[in-house]
């Protein structure tokens, strides 16, 4: 995994070093952002509280960014990637009901384990452990649960999902289940014999992961039209228009998964894209493709390759395979698109995707527990355990997204701490990944 790091972060800083105009937007150059929100000010799509801060916990004073990450004094909420604390107070039976059901919203056939169906139901008492309680995206519950009365309550960190999130003024969206099979790819093999638990737990990972990538589609075809409106180059939106049709064949894969594991056929519900497009400016869809597409595609990505190295599983590697070379692009699309933002848009929208990357916590992780991590069939059929998701997180945060953010912004990169001379490693890439969308005789 490290070697594919490594490889990852060569291909996006080669990207975005292939012309000479990196560091003029962090230069104080003439800003062209004419849309309302502009001129560096923070509107409805302003910079993040969280985001990647120095050791001291400060960006210097000339404008550069520092990496490192401090969580910050004990008793202060927990860091996050992006976005901010926010705490939420569920009931035992809600708790339940998401241990047991834990897609969010829309109606769906019970799983095998739910009341009245053979393979046991799980009954909570009490207060569950923060790693078995996530949102209604893929963010697992940071800290807690502290008891306020009837209820448990934790803090998630808002906009940390895994992959590219429908965002919609600064909340998620993701799409209820349906039983249906008009979403269903390709029949795969019947799974082998599972504990019934774990079975369980690989619908329920599978169908998170399902409404995350149907979600995607939809922030997709929101980019397309905001790189219309912003006047982009003709190979950004085409690319973004490949990235859509790519995210509804994950959500096709990864739904036909989650049916196979449930033993009932499932589908997204409706998605409500009302106020999906309001006012568009430069500097706010810079930002939010640095959250997006910049930290979660490229962690999508990572995540996906670190699942496939684990998998034997036949079916789920093939759909992890297409999933992680499809994530590679589309986090490549995100860089890009920030590095012509920041070449047109001048020192305001460098300033907002400064401040946006300032907060990013490289320490700070959504992972999401459960019981039947410790089997060996969570791994085979492509699944990580909290902790191997924790540091997948940790490494992509300090070892692509920080180096990628500091060329973007300061033109550094000589001064990167690079293991192997940059020739050596540029022509190490061209023979692992000849194919990649990369130019390698760029520098």
């Amino acid at each position: 995994m490290r070697t594919h790091i490594e490889r990852l972060r060569l291909r996006f800083l080669l990207g975005l070093t292939a012309t000479g105009a990196l560091a003029h937007a962090a230069c104080g150059s003439t800003t062209r952002d004419d849309s309302p929100g502009g001129g560096g000010a923070a509107g409805s799509g302003g910079a993040a509280s969280g985001g990647l801060t120095s050791a001291g916990g400060s960006v210097s004073s000339g404008g550069s960014v520092a990496i490192g990450g401090s969580a910050g004094s004990a008793g202060a909420p927990p860091a996050c990637q992006y976005g901010k604390p926010v705490t939420t107070c569920y009931t035992l039976a809600q708790l339940e009901h998401m241990l047991n059901n834990p897609y969010m919203g829309g109606e769906a056939p019970p799983f095998p384990g739910d009341a009245g169906v053979d393979g046991g139901y799980i009954v909570v008492e009490e207060c569950l452990p923060a790693a078995q309680v996530q949102d209604d995206c893929c963010n697992g519950a940071m800290s807690g649960p502290v008891e306020q009365g009837e209820q448990c309550c934790y803090v998630f960190c808002t906009g940390a999902c895994c992959g590219r999130a429908f965002v919609v003024g600064g909340e998620q969206r993701l799409p209820g289940c349906v039983a249906g099979s008009d979403w269903l790819a390709e029949r795969v093999a019947p799974v082998g014999e599972l504990e019934p638990a774990v079975g369980r737990a690989l619908a329920r990972s599978w169908l998170d992961d399902a409404r995350m990538e149907h979600a995607s589609i939809a922030s997709f075809a929101k980019f397309t039209l905001e790189l219309l409106s912003l006047g982009a180059p003709a190979d950004l939106v085409a690319d973004a228009q490949r990235a859509a049709l790519d995210e509804v064949a994950h959500a096709q894969l990864c739904f036909t998964l989650a049916s196979r594991y449930s033993g009932q056929d499932r589908g997204p519900a409706a998605l409500n894209v009302q106020g999906a497009l309001g006012s568009v400016s430069l500097a706010d869809v810079a930002v939010a493709t640095l959250r997006e597409g910049c930290v979660g595609e490229t962690l999508a990505a990572v995540v996906a390759r670190a699942q496939l190295e684990g998998a034997t599983d036949e079916a789920v590697r093939s759909a992890l395979g297409r999933i992680a070379e499809d994530e590679e692009r589309h986090a490549e699309l995100a860089w890009s698109f920030l590095r012509w933002a920041l070449s047109v848009g001048g020192a305001a929208v460098a300033e907002r995707v400064r401040d946006a990357a300032a907060g990013l916590d490289p320490a700070a992780t959504a992972g999401f527990g459960l019981d039947v991590e410790s089997d060996p069939a969570w791994r085979a059929h492509g699944r990580l355990t909290s902790e191997e998701l924790a540091s997948v997180q940790r490494e992509v945060m300090t070892g692509v997204v920080a180096p990628c953010v500091r060329a973007l912004l300061d033109g550094d990169v000589d001064a990167l701490e690079w293991e192997r001379p940059l020739d050596v490693a540029r022509r190490d890439l061209y023979q692992e990944a000849p194919s990649a969308a990369v130019d390698v005789d760029a520098v």
